[in-house]
């Protein structure tokens, strides 16, 4: 057996104990390694603590229990999935996703849930692409929040509040929605995050954040389906094409273009995902 399959022996120990307590020592031996060995082994193929990973886990029935207006109360749902207390839930609901459950439950969207790991499947699921396009320099103008990877699963409080200016931004021009990622600091652990739209000038109000995408050519993927799976669209353009494709990306930033092809309120359809490059 190989330590792929150890470790959907573990994942499949989650999931039949997932509201139950779990402890690391139990879901190793499940995998037949120690503890120490197992957690090390597991970040290094997930990129998740254990625990972090059971926690996603049970948040993502929240989710979608919230989501699907489940009429039990929250201290319900909450100890359902394995929590003590109401006041836990929230806590850790909110430390995930950048907002309460109570929130969440009177005005839900679409939000990065986990779904269960599959360890014996070495198939990244691939957006379609890439084309190649060169494009002219453009300015955008929309709402900005600063992020970090671990709070980056706030973008979408972002989007939730410029929602309702998209069509009266000063100078708009088009339908189509931008996501920018701009300023990374680090190793691209910091960065700003602007939901805009195309602009042909600088809108007067301070309201709005500004930026001017220089001309520059892409290499443009297609996300299908739902924002929930961005995680393998994201990780098979910088995770595996990047590495293969003989190109290096360049300095302008990269960013995902909305069009009528993507539902905001159902976080699915598709949408592409700009990335800058410099041909050898």
């Amino acid at each position: 057996m190989d330590y792929r399959h150890r470790y959907q022996l573990a994942i499949n120990f989650i999931e039949a104990h997932l509201f139950e307590p779990l402890t690391l020592d139990a879901i190793a031996g499940a995998a037949h390694q120690s503890s120490f060995h197992f957690a090390r082994v597991f970040r290094a193929l997930t990129g998740l603590s254990v625990m972090a990973y059971v926690r996603r886990r049970r948040l993502t029935h929240a989710v979608l229990a919230l989501r699907q207006n489940d009429p039990r109360s929250l201290l319900d749902i909450g100890v359902d999935i394995g929590f003590d207390s109401q006041q836990g839930f929230t806590n850790a609901f909110k430390q995930s996703f950048g907002i309460t459950p109570g929130t969440y439950r009177k005005q839900p969207f679409a939000l990065p849930i986990q779904e269960t790991l599959n360890m014996t499947d070495t198939q990244t699921r691939r957006p379609r692409g890439p084309e190649y396009r060169s494009l002219d320099a453009f300015q955008v103008a929309g709402l900005a929040g600063r992020y970090t990877v671990d709070t980056r699963v706030e973008i979408p409080q972002l989007w939730l509040r410029f929602g309702p200016m998209i069509g009266s931004v000063p100078n708009q021009v088009g339908a189509a929605t931008y996501g920018v990622c701009v300023d990374m600091q680090g190793q691209g652990d910091e960065f700003t995050y602007v939901a805009a739209v195309e602009v042909s000038a600088a809108p007067a109000a301070d309201d709005y954040e500004h930026r001017v995408i220089p001309a520059a050519d892409y290499a443009v993927f297609t996300h299908e389906g739902s924002l929930d799976h961005i995680g393998d669209t994201m990780g098979y353009i910088f995770g595996e094409w990047l590495a293969n494709c003989g190109h290096k990306v360049g300095s302008t930033p990269d960013f995902e273009r909305y069009d009528e092809r993507f539902d905001p309120m159902t976080g699915s359809g598709e949408f592409e995902i700009w990335v800058p490059i410099k041909r050898n």
